[in-house]
Order: C-alpha cells, then structure tokens, then sequence
C-alpha cells in the first residue's frame, strides 16, 4: 500500500484564513489545490505562501503563461476540466507552450485534469495525448465522480479498478493525481448545473453528513493503491445545498461557515497531525514545557515549539490545534497530566497519545 498525502481543494482565487489553514494541517491535509486561474500574480503567490508557511504543499491551478510564470517553484496544474469546453488539438497547442515554459522555470507541470474516468473524458485525453505526452508535462491529473455511491463504475467498464486501468495506459509511465474526488452530503437531482460531478449522481441520492465521510473514508484507501496525492473536493458547502454540500464545512444560507462535518475527519494520519508545530507522537516533553493554562488550575497546554507563543490543545472535536493561551476554556480543550505522560486525544474516536515528560518513547 501507498503512503499517501491526501489533498483538499481550498482556494477559489481568494485566499482564506490562517485560523482555517492551522485546522486544515491538524486534521491531516498536505496539499492544498489552489485555483488562481482568475487572480492577479500577487493573489497566487500570497495563496501558495500562506499553505507553505503552515507545513503544507500547494498545487496551484493555471491556464495561461503569464500566471505560469507567477508559481512558486514546485508544482502547478494545467488549466481544470478542460475537456468539456475545448477541443483536443486547442488544448495541445496550450500544453506544448506550458510545458516548454515548466521546463524554463523548474516547475512540475501536471495536466490535463480531465473531469471524469468515464469514456468521453479518456477518449478526450487520449486525443491530446497524440503520440506521446510533451516534454515538461511532469505527471497526469485526472478527476472522478460516480453516482454518490463507492463501487459504481461509468458505462462500458466492468469496475473503478478498470478505469484505472485505462487510464494507466494512457499515462505513458508518468504518475497521475486525481486532483478531485467527492460525495456530496444533500440532496442533488435539483441540481441546475451540468459539471460532470454532479451529471451521474442517482436522482434519488440522499447522503447524510456521516454517509459521506464513510464514502470518503473508503476512497482514501482506493486510491491509495495507484497514486500518493488524491485531493477531496471540497473544504465548503454552498449557501444553496441545491448546489451540491461537497464540502467538509458547512455553511449556513446567509453564507456563514458553521461546522466540521464528519468527512473532515477522515484524513488519513500519516503525517504529524500539528504539521505545524512539527509535533509528532514521538516528541518528547521536558516538564518546564508544561504551561498552566490561565485561570484553570492544575490543567496544562505545551508550548510547540517550547518558547512560542502557542500552545498544543486537544479541540472539542478530538482534533489537534494551535492556540494563543489566553483563548484557551472549556472543559475539554486542554490537556492532562498523569504521573510523568501529557495525554491528548488525538481523533474523533477516542484515540489517544500519551507524550512523555521524560526522555522516553510516547506511548
């Protein structure tokens, strides 16, 4: 099996809030996919900084050279969907053009992010693949969506593992990233708009919040099989549920972001939850790292790292965060000490580590 670093599409062309990036590194996401087809240079990088300085990695999304230029050196993705709007040999031009300049730049160019592994989509990608992908084309993006239900495959293939399949034959060696993958938690045959994500669902689908997040679970480990980067659509739901909760925030009709859904706790943990603060399970606390939280007698935070001016807090969630001391309250939101071990839950499921006091191994 593939250690992966799973991904979540976060930006829209604007960039969102430290506070929400800081929970977005707890709850396990490495890559954050970045779209700045539709913002200045300055917006991009910004965006990219901001994901980078909280121990993450960005994969902008670009269509034209000028914004090309404007990424960071690292990764970036070749335009979204093209498939459905420009022709095979239109897109080639474009690519052939990206990539000589990915060359240039250093840049690890991924493309063409077609929006399905149905038929339509692969045949799409075989037609601008040609005879051969360009020089420069680092890897292979691809999206999937199904019917709102895990094992369903599109028409003409015998299961999801044969898509695969199909499309490994037109990668040509190169890795590939499914740069979307996700199940929407409402109602969706009212649907107004047609994006191949929402164009198979069942007419009669009706997920639950904890529905969804058992499907993405179980996607998590599908894909680990075949590539290590497979990003969730999305962080939020739309005011209008009629336009699909993908999300894993949800958002009330005024537009207001209310809660975590259960699908943002299913990131696998193969990264240091608090990627932050580079905390792991195996850090070791001496015991002037303990800080008495204000105001609550005997209950204690860590600094991360020692000397900052942030604390390690368990959220009501289970879910790690960084935290100023002063905001800290509520009964469940700060560590216990017992004897020489800190422990903190660490999962929506009770899970937890005990970090030693000591020069020892966490238990």
């Amino acid at each position: 099996m593939t250690t992966i670093a799973p991904g979540l599409q976060t930006h829209f062309n604007a960039p969102i809030s430290r506070d929400t990036l800081m929970d977005l590194a707890l709850f396990g996401v490495r890559w954050c996919r970045v779209d700045a087809q539709a913002c200045d240079t300055a917006t991009l990088t910004g965006m990219v900084a901001d994901v980078e300085s909280m121990g993450m990695d960005a994969l902008p999304i670009v269509y034209d050279l000028d914004r090309l230029r404007g990424v960071p050196t690292g990764n970036a993705e070749w335009s979204n969907e093209p498939d459905g709007d420009i022709l095979p040999a239109v897109y080639r031009d474009g690519l052939d053009a990206a990539c000589a300049l990915a060359l240039e730049l250093g840049i690890r160019l991924w493309g063409p992010c077609i929006s399905n592994l149905d038929r339509d989509s692969l045949r799409w990608m075989e037609l601008v693949r040609a005879g051969g992908w360009p020089d420069g084309l680092y890897g292979i993006t691809v999206h999937r969506y199904g019917n709102g239900t895990f094992l369903w495959a599109h028409d003409g293939f015998d299961s999801r593992e044969a898509e695969v399949e199909a499309l490994l034959a037109l990668c040509d060696g190169r890795p590939f990233m499914v740069t979307e993958f996700g199940y929407p938690s409402t109602p969706t045959a009212q649907i107004r708009r047609g994006p191949k994500r929402t164009r198979f669902l069942a007419p009669d689908l009706q997920l639950t919040e904890d529905q969804q997040a058992a499907n993405i679970a179980k996607e998590w480990e599908f894909w680990r099989r075949y590539t290590d980067r497979p990003f969730l659509y999305q962080i939020n739901d739309p005011p209008d549920p009629d336009d699909g909760c993908y999300g894993i925030r949800a958002c009330a009709p005024d537009g207001t972001l209310t809660y975590w859904k259960p699908s943002a706790y299913t990131f696998p943990k193969e990264s240091p939850m608090a990627a932050l603060a580079n905390v792991s399970a195996n850090t070791v606390f001496a015991k002037e790292d303990l800080v008495e939280v204000p105001g609550r007698a005997g209950e204690f935070g860590v600094r991360c790292p020692p000397g900052a001016d942030t604390i390690l807090s368990p959220k009501t969630s289970g879910q790690h965060e960084l935290r100023d001391m002063s905001s800290l309250g509520g009964p469940d939101e700060t560590c216990r000490v017992q004897g020489d071990l800190v422990y903190f839950p660490m999962n929506a499921q009770g899970g937890r580590f005990a970090w030693r006091l000591a020069d020892a191994d966490a238990e």
